[in-house]
């Protein structure tokens, strides 16, 4: 059968470290009949050096192959979309030309987007594919000079090619389909942690053979919980050196853990969501301020009514007239009974700002500039409100607009809030809790001690080490 090789050219090809690069030792030990060889602008450098390698082991071996250049325009070669479009379009080329040709497919030479891309399209059962992998003569990562350097000798590096010799071992090799579907069910699971999609990792690791008593697992369980403002307490019982819960004071740990949620939210633009979760944080926050600046509690102004906390007008009148007086005045028909909400703690809290008796603790802690944060919190809030009862989606730009402020600003403002309401208990690690998480969950994936007898032979739990 007619072979085709479809490679890409590496910092390895065509010859490194005296022995054959990837490309060139497919060519040796499966003679096809063409080569496409694809190379990015920057390799496109050394083009002649390609041409040159090839015709040299052709005429080695008694072969003759013809060599065709692919690329050579292509700048970003970090964009795996492009390349997807590119490699398909001439995958497709190839298979026009020469339908009844075996294509081989190098998987060790190019970029990590090139080869990524290359290991996708090879899984097309539409196309004769043989995919195939060259082993380091080291048997580890090639750390000997890369053919990109500037002094590289080509015709000395194919002049002193050990592989030219007759003991010179096959370093071939060709993974079965399936290792390949671990190395793309990995990103999968990498693409789910990173997008805090911890209920659709839950599933996918489980359809990967994951079983519920496995670290990987127990560790998505624990961030899946963790996210829904669960206290995950299973975790706690793990062997593992880690820190889970660094922040041990109760309203602390309450109002850090749900801050978490909205960094996540805002690192993924989910803006609407982030604005109707943001709601209970700073009345939360409102709370402790109140306590904390100016040792207000909440039952002088409050009352628990059956499960709800309300504000009370007669505690109000009672603990702070004055107090009662300008809210009677602010609101239309008078100040009510209500549910505890932004706009009325914003009210109380400035009201209190502006009595000598508490602005002077206020000014000495020199956290005047927190009022203006509740105030623009406020403003947020009204916006939302207003949205809510329309189909217009918010955006960031939206958001900005009409308030001045965005995601950014107001994740930032509820940590400076948190760091100074809870100044004594909070430790800024806890910031870093889900994103360490999941590298521990990628690293215990890639970890042969993973590897339990519970796991299926065909899934992504039986991962080596690289």
């Amino acid at each position: 059968m007619k072979k085709v090789l479809f490679t890409c050219v590496g910092s390895s090809d065509p010859v490194r470290g005296d022995f054959d690069g990837p490309m060139l030792h497919i060519i040796r030990h499966y003679r096809p009949e063409i080569v496409y060889f694809y190379m990015s602008k920057e390799m496109s450098k050394r083009k002649d050096h390609i041409f040159l390698a090839i015709k040299t082991v052709n005429k080695n071996i008694g072969h003759d192959a013809e060599s065709i250049l692919l690329g050579g325009e292509k700048v970003d070669v970090s964009d795996f979309d492009t390349f997807n479009t590119e490699f398909e379009r001439y995958f497709k080329d190839i298979k026009e030309k020469h339908p009844d040709a075996e294509i081989l497919v190098n998987i060790s030479s190019g970029t990590p987007q090139m080869l990524m891309t290359l290991a996708l399209l090879s899984q097309d059962i539409s196309y004769n594919i043989r995919v195939i992998q060259v082993l380091s003569p080291a048997k580890s990562s090639n750390k000997s000079k890369p053919t990109t350097a500037e002094d590289y000798d080509v015709k000395e590096a194919l002049d002193n090619n050990y592989d030219e010799l007759d003991e010179a071992e096959n370093r071939c090799a060709e993974p079965k389909l399936i290792e390949l579907k671990r190395s793309l069910a990995k990103e999968q699971l990498k693409a789910l942690l990173y997008d805090y999609n911890y209920d659709g990792c839950e599933k996918f690791a489980r359809a990967q053979g994951f079983t519920k008593e496995s670290r990987v697992m127990k560790l998505i369980k624990h961030l899946s919980e963790r996210q829904n403002l669960k206290n995950s307490v299973e975790i706690q019982k793990e062997e593992i050196d880690y820190e889970f819960y660094p922040i041990k004071d109760s309203e602390c740990k309450t109002v850090t853990e749900y801050m978490l949620i909205l960094i996540q939210l805002q690192k993924l633009g989910k803006v609407t969501e982030l604005l109707i979760r943001l709601n209970p944080l700073v009345i939360r926050l409102q709370i402790g301020f109140l306590d904390n600046v100016f040792n207000v509690k909440m039952d002088e102004i409050a009352s628990k009514a059956k499960d709800r906390v309300k504000f009370d007008t007669k505690k109000i009148g009672k603990n702070h007239k004055e107090l009662a007086e300008i809210l009677d005045k602010k609101y239309r028909d008078g100040f009510k009974d209500s549910d505890i909400s932004i706009k009325v703690m914003k009210d109380v809290i400035n009201f209190f700002a502006n009595k000598k008796k508490y602005s002077e603790n206020l000014k000495k802690l020199n956290h005047i500039d927190y009022l203006e944060m509740f105030n623009k919190f406020d403003d947020v809030n009204e916006y939302r409100n207003k949205v809510a009862h329309s189909l217009i989606a918010i955006t960031e730009e939206k958001l900005k607009e009409k308030t001045s402020i965005g995601t950014g600003d107001i994740v930032k403002n509820i940590k400076k809030i948190i760091t100074f309401v809870h100044k004594n208990t909070y430790k800024e690690e806890i910031l870093n809790v889900y994103d360490e998480v999941n590298e521990m969950i990628l690293e215990n994936i890639y970890s042969p001690n993973t590897r339990q007898s519970s796991f299926r032979s065909n899934r992504i739990g039986e991962i080596e080490n690289e």
